[in-house]
């Protein structure tokens, strides 16, 4: 049996609302997205995690008409949101990908679910903060189900619980974690859709992209022409987790 892939997606996006389901390239963004990871052949299932707010019962029933399960727990307990989608697919591992991440290749997906069950990981990034060489909106998490159960008995404090990697990080000596990187650093590039503008620029570079496309053609395609990825926002991405990382320190 597959590893089980979580697609974590709301609607209530406050840059830009209900962009998971916003027509990108003639079809919602989170049908490419589910297509994309659901093309790994080491992924078995591919779960949606939402919130449980009302203002996302048409994500998740969006999610269910195209076959998928769909699980809800409350909108920060990131946590709660993933061990839910673990128990609807069991499997011995999760690969956690994200609903402003269109261009999400399954290549990647495949191969860090090879490394993580040949080295016995606990926990497989490509996007550490510092040190990822990964361009942002090709971000991968793999965990075993056994920690998630785990953070899910132990963690308690909400900024863990909405942020799990802290509770990764801070165990890193007791755990087995690992970094993918790429040989040649592209971490100053973006293609996620946090602004209206990444939407409008992800619709361009999807049209110049071959089907089933793959990271490389990604760069490929932006290193000949760079108005592609340029046309990406430049503001601030990850500002809700900084803000919340800051207050928290004593």
């Amino acid at each position: 049996m597959g590893a089980t892939a979580v697609v974590q997606a709301r609607l209530g996006s406050s840059r830009l609302p209900r962009k998971v389901l916003a027509p990108l390239a003639g079809r919602p963004m989170l049908d490419w997205i589910l297509e994309r990871v659901g093309a790994a052949a080491g992924v078995g299932a591919v779960v949606v995690s939402t919130s449980d707010a009302p203002g996302d019962d048409a994500l998740a029933e969006h999610a269910r008409a195209l076959g998928h399960v769909a699980v809800r727990a409350p909108v920060d307990d990131i946590i709660g949101r993933l061990v839910a989608a673990s128990r609807a697919a069991p499997s011995t591992l999760v690969a956690r990908v994200w609903g402003d991440c269109p261009f999400v290749d399954p290549r990647v997906v495949d191969r860090m679910l090879a490394r993580s069950a040949a080295e016995g990981l606990d926990f497989l990034s490509n996007a550490l903060p510092g040190t990822r060489t990964y361009p942002g909106g090709f971000d991968v998490e793999i965990y075993t189900s056994a920690l998630l159960e785990r953070m899910d008995a132990e963690v308690t404090e909400p900024f863990l619980r909405e942020f799990p990697f802290d509770f990764v990080r801070a165990r890193a000596t007791e755990l087995r974690v690992g970094e993918e990187q790429l040989g040649r650093s592209r971490a100053s590039l973006h293609f996620t859709v946090d602004y209206p503008e990444d939407l409008a620029a992800a619709d361009a570079l999807y049209r110049a992209l071959p089907a089933g496309f793959s990271l490389d053609d990604v760069l490929a395609a932006c290193d000949a022409d760079p108005r592609l990825a340029g046309a990406f926002s430049h503001q601030a991405r990850n500002a809700d987790y900084a803000a919340k990382a800051s207050a928290r320190r004593p």
